[in-house]
């Protein structure tokens, strides 16, 4: 195995090259693979002294069809596979003897129980002495029920109250992945974020509950992974006035927003070859190992030649928070991003360097990736961000009308109070549906015209042939600095 980072950056390209999904999805599932099988086994020394855990919570927005499921499995195989033979290990164990199956303990346990209570029925009602024995015989053969506690690692869909009971009363750290974000986040509510929040910080927090007994999740890790289409991504970031962002948890989160690949697809057949893939997945399988015995964590602090890496860009993200600053607008990412710095760093060297000084390469590789993630989150809550969702708007617009209308010959136009009623469901609002409809008659897609003086405002079609112009959907380019980050 090498001594550098080549493991993982080979290992992206691999994927990448099979599934021909966009580079940064690689990256952002072998990144989040690479935490889930090294957060329980580390800590992280930052250069200011202060230690915290190594998770991390990543968000990946992406279209239907750009194959999140088929990149995800690549790297997360691994622990789905490990899971199953550590489940397989629980259903065979018992005190003194691992060779009876839990099934076959169960059985047991329950042909004993129907014992006790033919008995207690057998039993005569004047016997006292004997009804007192057998009922204390129950009790005590109710707390020997055997347990079968699944030592699950990676979590796909799952309300936020067995979570965190699980985080609390069974497994320590855990791992949220999903790329299936649209459900998932619409299960999320205020005070399920405040304790993710508390969470990623490395603080306990504490369930309180009215009909069940409360309690309190103590020195737990939970890392998490979402794929989302924009549409739930945008409906989620707008949710209770934007709670999402106020509360800091977007400020926390690792946004990868890829270019599609659609279109450009034409790799496929070509033979398939797991060189690195075959060497990730041991270097995982070895990290979970150490998890089963693992009972303290190892703390990773930097080299001084890293330190003034990570210093250098602490001063840089500072001076950028200054009015009129790069990072003005996103102040609250900006707080969290050195932080981030630190986590992301810690991972990648000890799974491809296995030692506990974070060297100059792993620190390097850390902030340039936090650079362009600044400019992710820049993009899409920025200032400027406005912009970019009113294209995605139009775009969806633009699709619905051609869906719709393509066969009419709507001489007279569209009411626009149908378009505020049965158009997409991000341009039912007056103004995100005016700014949609300023995009669309620029291009010479509709017009705007009135009718009975102002009162009633309709949108004509503008056709060719009364075929309406198929809408295509806005692209942008990839960013070439993920091949810069990934040079061998």
């Amino acid at each position: 195995m090498t001594n550098d980072l080549s493991l993982f950056k080979n290992t992206v390209h691999e994927v990448h090259a099979q599934v021909e999904s966009p580079i940064d999805m690689c990256f952002a599932s072998g990144l989040f693979a690479m935490c889930a099988a090294t957060d329980a086994l580390i800590n992280v020394e930052h250069p200011t002294g202060e230690v915290s855990c190594v998770s991390l919570f990543m968000m990946t927005i992406a279209q239907s069809g750009e194959r999140k499921s088929s990149t995800e499995k690549k790297f997360t195989q691994f622990v789905v596979d490990f899971e199953s033979k550590l489940q397989e290990l629980e259903r065979r164990k018992i005190t003194g003897n691992e060779s009876i199956s839990m099934e076959t303990q169960i059985k047991v346990w329950k042909s004993i129980e129907r014992k006790i209570l033919r008995d207690l029925d057998k039993c005569d009602l004047d016997d006292i002495r004997t009804r007192q024995g057998l009922t204390e015989e129950l009790e005590r053969h109710k707390s020997q029920k055997p347990q079968n506690i699944e030592k699950k690692i990676l979590i796909d869909d799952t309300t936020s109250e067995a979570l965190l009971h699980n985080l609390a009363h069974g497994n320590k750290n855990m791992c949220l992945s999903t790329d299936e974000g649209g459900i998932v986040l619409e299960k999320r509510s205020a005070k399920d974020i405040a304790h993710f929040n508390r969470l990623w910080d490395g603080s306990n927090t504490s369930i309180h509950r009215v009909s069940k007994p409360s309690y309190s999740v103590v020195d737990a890790r939970l890392s998490i992974s979402i794929m989302v289409q924009q549409e739930y991504f945008l409906r989620f970031a707008r949710r209770a006035d934007g709670i999402a962002r106020a509360s800091g948890f977007f400020a926390r989160n690792l946004i990868f927003n890829p270019v599609s690949t659609q279109g450009t697809r034409f790799g496929r057949g070509t033979p398939v070859i797991n060189i690195w893939l075959k060497e990730f997945g041991k270097r995982m399988e070895e990290l979970l190992n150490d998890r089963l015995n693992n009972t303290s964590r190892t703390t990773l602090s930097f080299t001084p030649e890293a330190r003034k890496v990570w210093t250098d860009f602490y001063h840089q993200v500072e001076a950028s928070l200054a009015q009129n600053g790069y990072c003005s607008d996103i102040k609250d990412f900006a707080s969290k991003i050195t932080n981030n710095m630190c986590r992301i760093a810690a991972i990648v060297h000890y799974f491809c360097k296995r030692n506990d000084s974070i060297d100059y390469e792993s620190a390097t590789f850390a902030r340039d990736l936090c650079i362009i993630l600044i400019d992710n989150f820049k993009d899409i809550f920025g200032d400027g961000s406005e912009g970019q969702i009113n294209e995605h708007r139009a775009y969806e617009l633009h699709k619905w009308l051609y869906k719709e209308f393509r066969g009419d010959n709507l001489i007279l136009g569209i009411p626009k109070s149908t378009l505020l009623q049965f158009g997409p469901s991000d341009t039912r609002k007056v103004a995100k549906l005016d700014a949609a409809l300023q995009l669309l008659q620029q291009r010479g897609i509709v017009n705007i015209l009135n009718s009975q003086g102002e009162k009633k405002l309709l949108v004509q079609l503008n056709r060719h042939g009364f075929n309406l112009l198929e809408p295509i959907e806005p692209r942008r380019q990839m960013d070439p600095r993920w091949l810069n980050l990934l040079r061998i």
